[in-house]
């Protein structure tokens, strides 16, 4: 019997399938379904029946994803748009009728069940109908015609021109009606305890809202009602409330019994326990599923600069963010503002999984094992995803900005109840007045909880088994907004030198592991920022000299010493990698605001600073870019910061610069002929060199790059032609051993590093070279005595030791000295060249073969930088410093002996040098490019999130920036390869099931939107337009 049901009931659950298919399949397919709206007829407003079936039918938001394709939205809005514009005011009213319903929402139970079984489009009974499913629908539908909307202005062979267009969207979205409304005074107070507790005794932030939990000033008694003719908010706007109601919908985002008082099932309470709240209000795994239904539907209503092009951002206002930052209530912007930065920051409520290998695969919201399945199924996130979008809402609140008074007048004037514009933005003014050391601990410890994930991920033995946070972007760019923002939350975290040296580790961590990765650039340069905006407190300084590193970092990247042996050592790697040179300002600022609290720095940083300011003062990278010469005088400013205040605490970096003496010497007496004859010089020495090498290795049969020990990673010889006997450290590309890719990894010779964004051979040429410092007693060649100047002969001249009087007029007198147009002995390695032969080829040289995007260098421009270096204290310094530093020099060691670091340690020139001029740190100032760099790397990294599972915006038109997808991997191609077999198989093994009862083929039902396409769109990497 009990076997008799069972095939019953299935049969039963399959005739339902198979209807809700059909019905699926024949809205894809029928003209009485989504092609109907590009038909010649006006649909009308009144005919439900059709209007339904866009809330009724779809049972995911896959399948309003599949179902409904962009192209069916273009071509209705170009074809007819009176029936676009039908269906977004069809459905947004239901959606506004829903939220006031008594019906609203289903009960949890039943929306579940409901939820699981397909959708019945035939039946549009109340008492089949299911409210929650539909207000989803609805917001599904216009998430997906909304894109089109945005870009409308610009669409390419539509009958909408860029006016016609504007027009239909300012018609449709925001025009405003008058009409007879009942006014009511609502009754009442929202029950707030523990909400909002984020007071202290600072009367600005109670005058600000910050202070108590304020409680709506709405009284308890009736409730009035009037009619008048009242003015309607447009169309957006009601969308925009109604989407923030439903965040705080008792029983749909919110659980049962959390409702406001009176009934009122909307409350503004805060989400989770955290940042304003000591309570948690709870939730279910379906709550926060119809969180990211709404937060993404958020998302796409505030998507419009991703339509806007990069030079318009500053006067093309966004009205749906204005109305978020600018016109929206104080109580509703804490609310939102804590909600999502609470969610964010708590960490994800199933602990058990988060300690489990692979749990990721398993968890709501993962790939699955093997890219199929997984949480992404119907288009749900889980925690994570949520998670995600809470801080995505968050920061594009926190980062929109416009000029003063762009679309202010926008929505009218209403400033009882609105946050005015004398204060800008409202999310940044609240995140700036957060100041309880609770929250503060609050927020930086989830951060730095998900940076440790990140750091995890790479420490780990099993490969795979852990995921990489999933808003890594997303947390920096909080963290860089709060330090920027609140000078509280800045003071905490460089008040304790751990806290300190842990957020400089996981930045500085974070660069180099992804250095190398194109698609993360705009990471990287964050990162440099977010390094220069904290060096530029002298507590980043002292903190970083006082401890080393604590973190359990790769092998790789570990450098011995402190926190700033880490930091120097670790910049040098960042800089001398290729492509990455709109981070060198930022970066070098970084070590230039360090310097004057660096003590002890070990052998390696040593090094590294020596070799990064000989990279920066080579002729070919100085004549290169009229900006490079900054790059100059910031190392320059870095080694007189040492000398003037920490002299005696860094023998390792003294002995370093007494080893490049002749490189300061050069840079004081540089022309731009000797420039260009040592880049000519070089290159055609490397020529010879290139000649000589594949003639050898054609005798020999052997590689000559190849090194034959630990030490040729580091130091090899140069050419029997330029000295046999010098050894030399390469500094940069110009030379053709690589800096190293890590920390601490050795370079190999004969390879090539570009510390510029070029490629060229012919502008190669080498640099001022210094050996590694050794620690004491070990047996080297003396790097004094190795160190080459390109202008001078092989054996170094120690520079003599001077007067006074002699040293104050030193620098002028080697100016007067040499000739103008570079000769001499700056000429080319010591040998005297006839200049005629040599003038035609210098100026092409300098026409076309050095600048970049067109820059010509002229000796007016060299003067105007080089006079300007800050060289003298180092000149004086040196002259003082040398000849007594190579009278203790030992003929038979290399590198600074006992006596060489004793007598550095108790040094003092405080009667030769100048006095110190004041220690002035170089901070991080927002400009109006940084803003629309900064816009562009957000909202390009939401249009990435997007695209898996749905693609939100994909095959839209963006002009914020340029999408490029990457090729794919190996893995990627071996999936794709394995879901074509089995498609394959799938389909000769149901071709017998899709013939009817008469013999024909039934056609298939449209796909879904499957996971190989997120395989591929989720590597996707941003840039262009935004500079992302």
């Amino acid at each position: 019997m009990f076997s008799s049901v069972s095939k019953a009931g299935a049969s039963a659950l399959g005739l339902l399938y198979n209807s809700a298919e059909d019905a699926k399949l024949a809205f894809r397919t029928k003209q009485g379904g989504v092609k109907r709206l590009q038909g010649g007829e006006a649909i009308s407003p009144n005919d439900v029946a059709y209007w339904s079936q866009f809330y009724m039918l779809f049972d995911s938001a896959s399948e309003v994803y599949s179902l409904i394709t962009l192209e069916d939205i273009r071509q209705t809005l170009i074809l007819n748009p009176v029936n676009l514009q039908s269906l977004i005011t069809f459905l947004s009213n239901h959606l506004f009728s829903l939220l006031s319903s008594p019906l609203f929402p289903s009960p949890i139970s039943t929306s579940t069940l409901t939820s699981l079984l397909p959708s019945r489009s035939n039946s549009h009974s109340s008492s089949s109908s299911d409210p929650t499913a539909e207000a989803l629908n609805c917001l599904r539908v216009l998430g997906r015609i909304l894109p089109v909307l945005y870009e409308a202005e610009g669409l390419e062979g539509s009958n909408l021109g860029d006016e016609e267009g504007r027009r239909f969207v300012q018609e449709v979205l925001w025009t405003k009606n008058e009409a007879m409304e009942e006014e009511r005074e609502e009754g009442g107070e929202l029950d707030d305890e523990g909400q909002f507790v984020i007071d202290d005794d600072e009367d600005e932030e109670k005058e600000d809202g910050l202070g108590t939990a304020e409680q709506p000033s709405t009284p308890g008694g009736e409730k009035t009602r009037q009619r008048k003719v009242v003015e309607v908010p447009s169309l957006a706007e009601r969308l925009f409330h109604t989407v923030v109601d439903l965040m705080f919908t008792e029983g749909f985002t919110l659980p049962p019994g959390v409702g406001g008082a009176g009934g009122d099932k909307v409350n503004y309470c805060i989400w989770e326990r955290g940042v304003g709240s000591t309570v948690n209000v709870g939730s279910t795994a379906q709550l926060d599923e119809n969180k990211v239904e709404v937060l993404r539907f958020f998302l796409i209503l505030l998507s419009t600069p991703i339509y806007t092009p990069p030079p318009l951002l500053p006067s093309l206002p966004s009205l749906p963010l204005l109305l978020l930052t600018h016109k929206t209530e104080r109580r509703l912007v804490l609310s939102l503002l804590c909600s999502f930065l609470n969610t964010a920051l708590n960490p994800n409520p199933v602990a058990l999984l988060g300690v489990l290998p692979y749990s990721h695969l398993l968890a709501p919201g993962g790939k699955g094992i093997g890219g199929f399945g997984g949480g992404n199924a119907g288009g749900k996130e889980g925690r994570e995803g949520l998670r995600k979008k809470a801080l995505q809402g968050l920061l594009s609140g926190l980062d929109y900005w416009c000029e003063e008074g762009t679309g202010v007048q926008a929505f009218g004037e209403n400033g009882e109840e609105e946050v005015t514009s004398k204060k800008g933005n409202a999310f940044r003014f609240f995140v700036s007045k957060l100041h309880r050391k609770d929250d503060l601990a609050f927020i930086l410890d989830g951060i730095l909880a998900i940076l440790a994930q990140h750091l995890e991920v790479a420490n780990g033995l099993l490969p795979g088994s852990t995921r990489a946070p999933p808003m890594l972007l997303e947390i920096f760019m909080l963290l860089w907004r709060l330090i920027d923002l609140n000078k509280k939350f800045r003071a905490y975290i460089l008040a304790d030198e751990k806290r300190t040296i842990d957020v400089m580790t996981y930045t500085i961590f974070t660069s180099l592991q992804l250095k190398d990765n194109l698609a993360h650039h705009g990471l990287l340069r964050m990162c440099a920022y977010i390094l220069q905006t904290l060096s530029a407190d002298p507590a980043f300084g002292i903190a970083i000299t006082s401890s080393p590193v604590s973190l359990s970092l790769p092998a790789k990247y570990v450098v011995p010493g402190t926190a700033a042996d880490f930091l120097i050592t670790s910049i040098y790697s960042i800089t001398t990698t290729s492509g990455l040179n709109s981070l060198f300002p930022a970066l070098t600022i970084t070590v230039t605001n360090v310097a004057p609290y660096l003590k002890d720095l070990g052998v390696q940083a040593s090094t590294r600073l020596i070799q990064l300011f000989s990279a920066f003062s080579s002729p070919a990278f100085l004549l290169k870019d009229e900006a490079h010469p900054r790059l100059v005088n910031y190392m320059l400013e870095t080694f007189n910061s040492v000398i003037f205040h920490q002299l005696s605490n860094n023998p390792n970096l003294v002995y370093a610069i007494l080893g490049a003496h002749q490189r300061f010497q050069f840079l004081a007496t540089f022309t731009l002929k000797a420039g260009l004859r040592e880049v000519l010089r070089v290159q055609q020495a490397r020529a010879v060199a290139a000649e000589k090498a594949k003639r050898s290795e054609s005798r020999n049969g052997a590689d000559p790059g190849t090194p034959t020990d630990e030490k040729s990673g580091l130091i090899y010889r140069t050419d029997s032609s330029d000295n046999a006997s010098r050894q030399t450290l390469d500094l940069s590309r110009e030379y053709s051993s690589p800096p190293p890719s890590n920390p601490t990894s050795n370079p190999r010779p004969n390879s090539t590093t570009n510390l510029d964004s070029t490629t060229e051979e012919d502008e190669e040429e080498p640099r001022e070279t210094v050996a590694p410092l050794m620690t004491p007693g070990e047996q080297q060649q003396d790097p004094l005595t190795s160190v080459t100047s390109p202008t001078a002969p092989t054996t170094a001249t120690p520079v003599p030791v001077m007067s006074e009087k002699a040293r104050g007029k030193m620098r002028e007198r080697n100016v007067e000295e040499v000739p103008e147009e570079g000769g001499g002995e700056n000429g080319g390695g010591g040998e005297e060249v006839d200049d005629g032969l040599l003038g035609e080829e210098l100026e092409k040289l300098r026409i076309g073969g050095l600048g970049n995007g067109g820059f010509v260098p002229s000796q007016e421009w060299v003067t105007s930088w080089q006079k300007g270096l800050p060289l003298d204290p180092i000149l004086l310094f040196i002259s003082e410093l040398l000849p007594k530093v190579e009278s203790l020099q030992t003929s038979k060691t290399q590198g600074p002996n006992k006596e060489i670091i004793k007598f550095l340690r108790s040094v003092t020139l405080l009667d030769v040098l100048p006095p110190a001029p004041p220690v002035l740190a170089r901070k991080f100032l927002f400009s109006q490019t940084s803003q629309i760099w900064l816009t562009s790397l957000l909202w390009g990294e939401i249009y990435v999130s997007g695209m898996s599972p749905l693609g939100l915006w994909t095959g839209t038109s963006v002009k914020l920036f340029g999408v490029k997808a990457a090729p794919p991997g190996r893995r990627d191609i071996a999936l794709k390869n394995v879901q074509s077999t089995l498609t394959s198989v799938f389909r000769s093994s149901n071709s017998n099931g899709n013939v009817s009862s008469s013999g024909e083929r039934r056609p298939s039902a449209p796909a879904r939107h499957s996971s190989s396409y997120s395989l591929s769109s989720r590597r996707s990497s941003v840039g262009g337009g935004g500079a992302i």
